[in-house]
């Protein structure tokens, strides 16, 4: 029973070491990263090995040993234990040791003993590879201290593309790569797994291909050299689905980086990287938080959404309806409805939305989030002076099933189909579907049929089988522009967006038109209401959501109005004249506030806001959310128009 006790704890220790591995490799979100794989196994050999040598050290010396005996065989089974790590151990050694013992515990301990003498040499290589893959990243990092820099906190595949349309904007001349001494931009990947799943392999082969430096470390283990931060820009972005493992490092590198050429993005929907950004007091570097869907859907509007006034329906002689099915109401199905209900205020045109998911309590839970805007009150109602909407909410209904398709049959108005379910396979067949409905579906007015637009993260999928709109197809070099067609060469006509090589880029996130116009208007707000604020809110852009939000969407609808004057002729007061010159007159500030302050009450409502006789931001009440004719009756509240120019 000694020897087999020994070699059951000997075996114990080692397999506690391999499922420790396992469950670190394939749940670390669930551990901070001072475990690894790597590290667990090579804990489990070690202490196996020592654990299996003690009892045999122990009988060479004397089966009748004294304390000091007992503690020198521990230590010479801790010294070999090491040798076998360092390629100075032999099978035999373990053989000979066990010599004279009975044949069944010879062949346990040759067993065991075999396996840790293959290990522990296999482990040590391991170690030696990463050292050299390391060590060769830091050397090149080192000496590219004159790039810009870009880290990213993981390889993926959302990463690897945001990584590419850096590399194709900064280190290609034309269409030939520069010399890697000549890049401006670095680009470097943190805490790449060398896992042999083929999807893995690819990102990194991928990686190696634009040059990038891949430290197997992670983000938090790397110095990055803050001595240089004077010359060197540099960039962190943290794109991953470990949430708790983007929070710490966001805390991490605001605390480490806090100087004036370093940018943080952190790629993040939840609440609590909103509450981290906004509590975290940086004074030089720029902290971004990114809502990944958010930013789809107001880029996908800022850069198509004139298409849904072109392809509005006429009520009457002088109205339209815009029509949008959203099929999920998930986070993008959210997100658009929302956008929707404020981007389509404009004179002369209505919103009509109606919503289908599966859960029972959809229409609850938005009425929850958005309880001015889902109120009887609004929804639904022609009232003057307030925004024209009428979001209706389909719950409990599976778009598998016959009632889904008998409800969409229903709404003959329908200029919009919005599918967003969940994934590529499901969002496309759904849309192929519910292609086949439309043209059974005989719609009023022109008849025309909706357009339809539909989530896809693979930009193989779009660029093969989705249909471009006018401006894509105009600058594209593709002869496939229309999409995928049937056996009969009918088009399908479907549109994507959000595939990864086309949304995660330099356009989108970095060098964004967009956010710039923002920017523009938040301090454009501060310098003409608060003069003093105007520094605090370059940074207030950035730091709270509210001002990032409310600035961004002010700029998609004033866009909006200049593109359907170019484009379709419709005028709006002082649409072709200078800001300079509309600020100098009075009354054609507030004809252009009326119009704003519609689109603002129907975005503070999507916001969650309500109306209170004082404006309080933390119980979201705002006194402001009235009609623009009960504003019109106070001289304050005529300021306030003019002041949303």
């Amino acid at each position: 029973m000694y020897w087999y006790g020994w070699f059951i704890a000997a075996l114990a220790i080692l397999g506690i070491a391999f499922l420790d591995a396992i469950a670190v490799l394939f749940f670390r979100y669930k551990r901070k990263r001072i475990i690894t794989p790597n590290r667990a196994l090579i804990l489990g050999t070690w202490g196996s090995a020592c654990v299996l040598f003690y009892p045999l050290y122990l009988r060479e010396i004397d089966s009748a040993a004294s304390i000091a005996e007992y503690i020198q065989a521990g230590l010479v089974s801790i010294q070999h234990s090491i040798r076998i790590f360092a390629f100075d151990g032999g099978y035999m050694d373990i053989v000979r040791m066990v010599e004279g013992l009975d044949p069944e515990v010879q062949t346990l301990y040759t067993l065991l003993g075999s396996v840790l003498y293959l290990a522990a040499p296999i482990l040590t290589v391991g170690i030696i590879l990463s050292f050299f893959q390391n060590l060769t990243s830091y050397i090149y990092y080192i000496f590219s201290f004159w790039n810009h820099t870009h880290v990213f906190s993981e390889l993926n595949e959302r990463s690897l593309a945001l990584a590419k349309s850096i590399d194709v904007v900064h280190n290609r001349k034309g269409q030939k790569r520069r010399y890697r001494f000549f890049k401006k931009a670095l680009i470097v990947f943190t805490d790449v797994v060398n896992k042999n799943d083929e999807d893995n392999i690819e990102l990194i082969e991928e990686a190696k291909e634009i040059g990038a430096v891949l430290f197997s470390k992670d983000l938090e283990s790397i110095r990055y050299r803050k001595r240089y931060l004077s010359v060197r820009k540099l960039n962190f972005y943290l794109i991953s689905e470990d949430e708790e493992e983007k929070l710490r490092h966001a805390e991490s590198i605001m605390k480490e980086y806090d100087f004036p050429n370093v940018e943080l993005r952190l790629f993040s929907d939840d609440i609590r990287s909103e509450l981290l950004l906004a509590s975290k007091k940086v004074k030089l570097m720029r902290a971004i938080r990114v809502n990944d869907i958010q930013s789809l859907i107001y880029h996908n509007l800022d850069v198509h959404g004139i298409r849904l006034f072109e392809n509005a329906r006429d009520i009457t002689p002088s109205e339209k309806v815009i029509s949008a099915v959203i099929v999920g109401f998930g986070k993008y199905g959210l997100e658009m409805t929302k956008a929707l209900t404020w981007f389509c205020q404009l004179p002369g045109y209505r919103v009509k939305i109606n919503v289908f998911d599966i859960d029972e309590k959809a229409e609850e839970k938005f009425t929850n989030i958005c309880p001015e805007l889902m109120s009887s009150k609004f929804n639904g109602q022609d009232i003057p002076g307030e925004p024209h909407y009428e979001i209706n909410i389909h719950n409990g209904i599976d778009t598998n099933t016959p009632e889904f398709f008998d409800k969409m049959s229903q709404i003959k108005d329908a200029t919009y189909i919005f599918v967003c379910l969940g994934n590529d396979e499901i969002n496309l067949s759904t849309s192929v579907k519910i292609r086949s409905a439309c043209e059974r579906i005989h719609y009023t007015g022109d008849h025309h049929k909706p357009d339809i637009e539909t989530v896809i993260y693979d930009s193989n999928i779009r660029n093969l089988m989705g249909m471009k709109w006018g401006e894509e197809r105009s600058s594209s070099s593709e002869s496939n522009n229309d999409g995928v067609t049937n056996f009969k060469k009918q088009h399908y006509n479907l549109h994507m967006i959000g595939d990864l090589d086309n949304f995660y880029s330099e356009k989108t996130f970095l060098d964004s038109d967009l956010i710039e116009r923002g920017r523009e208007i938040n301090i454009r707000w501060a310098k003409e209401n608060d003069p003093s604020s105007i520094n605090n809110d370059k940074e207030k852009f950035d730091k709270y959501e509210y001002n990032y939000r409310s600035s961004i969407s002010k700029a998609i609808h004033e866009k909006l109005r200049k593109d359907m004057y170019e484009k379709m002729g419709v005028d709006f007061p002082g649409i072709d004249m200078p800001r300079e010159s509309i600020l100098k007159d009075p009354n054609l500030c507030l004809k252009i506030g009326l119009i704003e302050h519609i689109r603002w009450n129907a975005y503070m409502r999507t916001e969650g806001y309500s109306y209170g006789t004082a404006t309080d931001h933390l119980s979201k009440k705002h006194s402001c959310l009235v009609s623009v004719h009960k504003l019109e009756e106070t001289e304050n509240g005529r300021e306030i128009l003019k002041k949303d120019v």
